[in-house]
C-alpha cells in the first residue's frame, strides 16, 4: 500500500525528529513504506568514515511518535542502540 503524501511527510518528519533527538553529529536518511513497516536508511558519520544502516520501523508506531511520548521514547531507544557507532554532538 502506498501512503498518501500527508502520511509520507509525517513519517519523514517523525524520523527526522527521532534522529535529531539521538544527537547524531552528521547523517543522511530516507524513509520508504513497505506494507505496515517503513524502511529507515541512515548514513552517519563515524570515527572511521561513514556507515549505512537499514532499519525496519513499525509504521503505526513511527506515525504515533509524532504525538505519543511513549512511542517516541521506544523508537528513540531503539535508534540510539542501533546507531551507537555514529558520532554525537558535544
Amino acid at each position: 500500500m502506498n501512503p498518501d503524501t500527508f502520511t509520507f511527510i509525517n513519517a519523514r518528519d517523525a524520523a527526522h525528529r527521532l534522529l535529531e533527538s539521538v544527537g547524531i553529529e552528521a547523517y543522511l536518511f530516507e524513509v520508504e513504506p513497505d506494507g505496515n513497516a517503513w524502511h529507515l536508511t541512515v548514513e552517519c558519520a563515524t570515527e572511521d568514515g561513514w556507515q549505512r544502516l537499514a532499519l525496519d520501523v513499525d509504521g503505526a508506531e513511527l506515525l504515533a511518535s509524532c504525538s505519543d511520548q511513549a512511542a517516541f521514547g521506544r523508537l528513540e531507544d531503539h535508534l540510539r542502540a542501533r546507531l551507537q557507532d555514529c558520532r554525537r554532538h558535544g
